[in-house]
């Protein structure tokens, strides 16, 4: 074959795995009423082989309890884990990350949040996924603007100003970061399942009128596995992915590939 940067292979390399560390984000609030299904979804993620670590941006980082913080200044520091009652959680690693994070945010606002991102991967490169669970305000600041990120807001069905606390939570990152979000509303006995859809209805038409958004929105049993995993794959599918600025493939792909030249001829 004579085109410049192209071969038989060059379909199946845009078919490959890019090696890389996805970063899944969810905005939390401070009741820290979405955790059990924050838990959950990392449960899901490593059963499928996606080892996964949570950064959390509500907890602070300490003498006791190091963190993000003292990894981004390079401290010496003891692995800690984050006390939660849920047996999903046992395995999962979980880091402080609050003064971390704003950091980054710091950083963010000087440099971009492109660079201000890519510091997270020489320190998780060994995960396949990091979730960061962090106030809406992280989430829409600028470390994460023009990024492309999803984050899942989980919506209650239990509290009657759900619809306006999710909507503003899209509006924020709308306005301030340029990035839409994932609605998710977890089902209990004490859930109207038909007045939940209607709710997302409202807050999907509100969106779409005053954002100029469309919101991917869905209820769902967390006690069916199915559907906690098909939430999984969903944020694993809008997740950003980072890999390494030093190491570039062995052989082009769609997505870096340079033009086919055109062939000079003498005739």
């Amino acid at each position: 074959m004579l085109e410049f940067n192209t071969h038989q292979g060059t379909s199946l390399c845009g078919a490959m795995n890019q090696d890389g560390l996805r970063v899944v984000t969810v905005a939390g609030t401070s009741g820290g009423a979405e955790r059990p299904l924050v838990w959950a979804i990392c449960a899901h993620l490593q059963r499928l082989g996606y080892p996964s670590l949570v950064l959390d941006g509500w907890g602070d980082e300490s003498e006791a309890a190091p963190g993000l913080v003292d990894l981004l200044e390079q401290r010496c520091w003891i692995d800690a884990t984050l006390d939660t009652d849920e047996e999903d959680a046992a395995s999962l690693g979980v880091l402080p990350a609050a003064r971390g994070l704003a950091e980054l945010v710091n950083a963010a606002d000087q440099e971009g949040s492109a660079l201000a991102l890519q510091t997270l991967y020489p320190l998780f490169r060994r995960y396949a996924v990091l979730v960061i669970y962090a106030p809406t305000e992280t989430l829409a600041s600028a470390l994460f603007e023009g990024s492309h990120a999803t984050p899942l807001i989980v919506m209650s069905c239990d509290e009657r100003a759900a619809v306006v606390n999710a909507y503003a939570q899209l509006k924020l990152l709308a306005l301030h970061a340029d990035i839409g979000g994932l609605v998710a509303c977890p089902l209990s006995a004490r859930c109207n399942a038909a007045l939940v859809r209607l709710q997302l209805d409202k807050l999907f038409t509100c969106a779409q009128a005053h954002l100029g958004r469309v919101p991917a929105s869905s209820a769902l049993d967390v006690s069916r596995p199915a559907e906690v995993q098909r939430l999984a794959l969903a944020l694993l599918e809008r997740a950003l992915q980072l890999t390494s600025l030093e190491v570039q493939p062995a052989i082009p792909w769609r997505h870096s590939a340079r033009p086919v030249a055109a062939l000079a001829t003498s005739h």
